[in-house]
């Protein structure tokens, strides 16, 4: 017989940038539990920014916590650890962690809470700039634009191709224009080089991963996969 070798498990990550951040009855955040709750993710990272609205994202936190029994995280403070929140007015919320500073989501991927000040003239500029500075393929949300980028960075006289994310925050309160739809990016890292999967929301607050139609009230599955009446 062949002996069978060890096959490393699939993990799969989802980080989510001031998604809970409007209206609790947003119909975006509640198909974004949808989702959540039914790919059972190993762990779900949402990104705090400034100016975050506390009691409306509090409400929406606790309604994913309530479809969905893995690690929670709240990740705030941009680079300082020390800046961890307590301010602003933010509720205990249940079962949720908290922490600031470059967050490890997993081996070799930081993710960081921008501040919304320091936004850079193009689009990837602020995640290729952690990057580089943390050595490690970086996720990072709060500023105003939205990008995945893959570039080769040279480390101690190496050349290492590297994952550089960003996403956008969409301020509450605005109507937004299609290219500033909020987005969320999923990790899954395993068998094969980890890979960032951007996932973008319609203005309805539906989106569609690997073909199957996320929205507020349903569920829909591609027309291949349905079974003919």
């Amino acid at each position: 017989m062949t002996p069978q070798t060890d096959i490393p498990p699939v993990r799969r990550f989802v980080v989510a940038p001031d998604l809970f951040s409007t209206n609790p009855q947003d119909s975006a955040a509640r198909a974004f539990s949808k989702y959540v709750a039914s790919s059972c993710p190993d762990a779900v990272v949402v990104v705090v920014s400034t100016g975050t609205e506390p009691v409306a994202a509090a409400t929406a936190i606790e309604q994913l916590r309530a479809d969905y029994g893995g690690p929670v995280t709240l990740l705030y403070g941009g680079m300082m650890q020390s800046r961890l929140h307590r301010h602003g007015g933010w509720p205990s919320l249940r079962d949720v962690a908290t922490t600031g500073g470059p967050y490890p989501i997993t081996d070799g991927w930081r993710v960081v809470a921008l501040n919304p000040k320091g936004n850079c003239r193009y689009a990837g500029a602020q995640a290729i700039r952690l990057a580089r500075v943390l050595r490690s393929n970086v996720i990072c949300a709060g500023g105003s634009s939205t990008s995945v980028l893959s570039v080769t960075v040279k480390w101690d006289g190496c050349e290492t191709p590297i994952w550089a994310v960003e996403l956008g925050r969409v301020p509450a309160g605005r109507t937004v224009s299609a290219m500033e739809l909020p987005s969320f990016v999923i990790l899954e890292v395993g068998r094969q080089p980890a890979q960032p999967q951007l996932v973008s929301f319609r203005a309805d607050g539906s989106f569609t991963v690997d073909g199957v139609e996320y929205a507020d009230g349903s569920t829909t599955a591609p027309s291949s996969m349905r079974t003919a009446a």
